[in-house]
């Protein structure tokens, strides 16, 4: 940690469960009677959501924002169990010990496989809304980072020899649709959380097993899901695709879907008004 480049604003741990020596970081915030989980994507953090935390009615809402297992400033066990099925028992102990048995759902790409895990341990009816963000639902597809992850060679090329600045400049140039605009905005805080102490190990364990072993089944579930769903895409998000999105919208039978123009892979980052204008009347 001691060689991450400091972010642009004070962030630092908060909250920490623990649970079999592990340690989780997460946030809480507001004193809502609404509980609202929030999960990032792969590589990203709590940080990211910085910028449309502040957007919700912390009188109405509470919302609790979690670094998944391996990630931001949670523990990054060199032999651990990174499995989606993993990160969706860690996330249940979490809400278990803040006394939650109802939220809504907010989650990111790779927190949105693992929201889709939460959705399928019991039909989501313990979560009335939620709201899956360019997330891949199904078996056809792998992000090109996933792919380099899994490749001895590539990762050790883009692991060991790039530096984080250069890894973090050319994930914003692919994930981002004004890439040089959010360059100049994020680039600091994406090279602070690449450098964080045994981030690359972790990389590699989560994108190792990003695949659940039972995804045929969990696909096969999406059509008996309670929740209410709302798919957010950005419209040129070229890891994962609006058809894609457009078809995990039409899986679940009670869902309707938003798209955010001229924006990419993360739209609560590259566009939070747009994003927040997108969610707010659906969580309301």
């Amino acid at each position: 940690m001691s060689n991450a480049e400091k972010p642009m604003i004070n962030y630092k741990p908060n909250n920490q469960f623990v649970k079999d020596r592990f340690h989780l970081n997460y946030f809480v915030k507001g004193k809502g009677k609404t509980d609202i989980v929030f999960l990032h994507g792969f590589g990203l953090s709590t940080y990211s959501w910085i910028f449309i935390e502040n957007k919700f009615d912390l009188e109405k809402f509470r919302l609790v924002l979690i670094d998944l297992k391996g990630s931001g400033f949670s523990d990054k066990p060199k032999d651990g169990d990174y499995s989606i099925k993993a990160q969706a028992e860690i996330i249940t102990s979490l809400l278990k010990h803040l006394r939650i048995k109802e939220f809504n759902l907010i989650a990111h790409s790779y927190g949105g496989i693992v929201g889709l895990y939460l959705l399928y341990l019991n039909n989501g009816k313990n979560i009335p809304k939620a709201i899956l963000e360019d997330t891949p639902g199904f078996n056809d597809f792998t992000p090109f980072f996933i792919k380099a992850l899994k490749n001895p060679l590539l990762r050790f090329i883009g692991l060991k020899l790039l530096t984080p600045k250069f890894l973090a400049k050319k994930i914003i140039k692919k994930t981002f649709y004004n890439d040089n605009e959010s360059i100049s905005r994020l680039l600091r805080q994406y090279t602070y959380f690449y450098s964080l102490k045994h981030n690359d190990r972790a990389m590699i364990k989560m994108a190792e097993q990003l695949v659940p072993k039972n995804l045929d089944e969990i696909i096969e579930n999406y059509k008996n899901i309670e929740s209410k769903i709302l798919v957010v895409w950005g419209e040129n998000d070229e890891l994962v695709s609006l058809v894609q999105g457009q078809k995990l919208k039409q899986r679940f039978k009670n869902s309707e879907m938003s798209i955010i123009k001229e924006c990419g892979h993360v739209p609560h980052e590259e566009k939070p008004n747009e994003f927040f204008e997108a969610i707010v009347e659906f969580l309301n």
